[in-house]
């Protein structure tokens, strides 16, 4: 017998109404004709809720349980049961009115859901020069340092922990804070990349350092495991590096005078090096150019790196090459 299935889809509209931001809860179920809605405000922490309910057996209103800069919890009554029959609640995010597209957030027996890192946006006094996001946190170079935010259970945002969020930008710990991170305090930060939940900057010092969940190697080039602090990409060359780019399980940078180089899984030859496909790690691997049998003309100076979902492209001389997983409608 079907189990009945309910679903909890959070809705979320941000309105030109001051700093607040509204959020509409639906609630819906296939044994009912209707829906239980909820419309609640965020605006300093205050709740504000109603409901309607026009289904068969409609849910208690949820409720935000809790609120911070980054998270809510919410919590509905439970839905009807029997001795055959279960309910089993997910929750649905989408960012239009019409809830179109939605995004799965979480599915579970219990009528209880966390969602972190998606309320009003948090005001910062800095300056940023560049932003990136990966798949829950971001990070910004400002004033020639790197600061983050959100999510931080893989170590996204570089504080040397894997716990916690932040909705307030913190800045990366450097070698002077914490001994544990390689980053060093007094260099300029010139580029920042964003992975899903790896990040890596290069410096003025023409190195790289990485940090987060480290997919495959794509912090680190020879570990696995996640860093909360920056690590030094090893064995790269000793050129100007400006600009990085971190795919799913890869990343690459060009560097002045030795070409473009990228490290951490291979496993469909998103490393471009020629070499046996392999989930590796892989230490820095120098993308091939002509004169080792790839399409690259050699000699040629990179315009454009970009690491993907298990692939990497450059852009040479206005035309663009590709390796790894490569079969993209365009």
């Amino acid at each position: 017998m079907n189990k009945l299935r309910q679903r909890l889809g959070k809705r979320l509209r941000a309105l030109s109404i001051g700093a607040t931001v509204m959020l509409v809860v639906g609630l819906t179920t296939v044994l009912g004709g209707g829906t239980a809605v909820a419309l609640w405000s965020i605006d300093s922490a205050s709740i504000i809720a109603s409901a309607r309910a026009d289904t068969l057996r409609a849910l208690d209103k949820p409720v935000a349980t809790a609120t911070t800069a980054t998270q809510i919890s919410l919590q509905a009554g439970d839905g009807v049961k029997s001795d055959t029959l279960s309910p089993r609640y997910s929750l649905e995010r989408s960012v239009t009115s019409d809830f179109s597209n939605p995004v799965a957030v979480g599915t579970a027996d219990s009528s209880t859901f966390t969602d972190n890192g998606h309320l009003a946006a948090v005001a910062t006094s800095s300056t940023f020069t560049k932003i990136v996001m990966g798949t829950d946190a971001g990070c910004g170079i400002t004033a020639g340092k790197v600061m983050c935010w959100g999510n931080n259970t893989s170590g996204q945002l570089g504080q040397g922990t894997l716990e916690g969020n932040s909705g307030t930008p913190l800045q990366v710990k450097s070698h002077a804070d914490d001994v544990q991170s390689d980053l060093p305090a007094d260099v300029a930060i010139l580029d920042i990349a964003a992975g899903l939940r790896t990040f890596c900057v290069t410096t003025s010092t023409q190195d790289v350092y990485c940090w987060g969940r480290n997919e495959s190697g794509a912090a680190t080039g020879n570990s696995t495991d996640m860093k909360p602090f920056p690590t030094k990409v090893a064995a790269t060359p000793r050129g100007n590096v400006s600009s990085i780019t971190v795919g799913n399980s890869s990343a690459c940078a060009p560097f002045d005078g030795f070409g473009a180089y990228c490290w951490g899984s291979n496993s469909v030859g998103q490393l471009g090096a020629g070499i046996a496909v392999s989930a590796g790690p892989f230490a820095p691997r120098k993308v091939l150019s002509a004169a080792a049998g790839s399409d690259i003309p050699a000699g040629t100076t990179l315009q454009m790196i970009r690491a993907g979902n298990d692939m990497g492209c450059v852009i040479t001389s206005g035309v663009a090459y590709c390796w790894g997983v490569t079969s993209i409608a365009v």
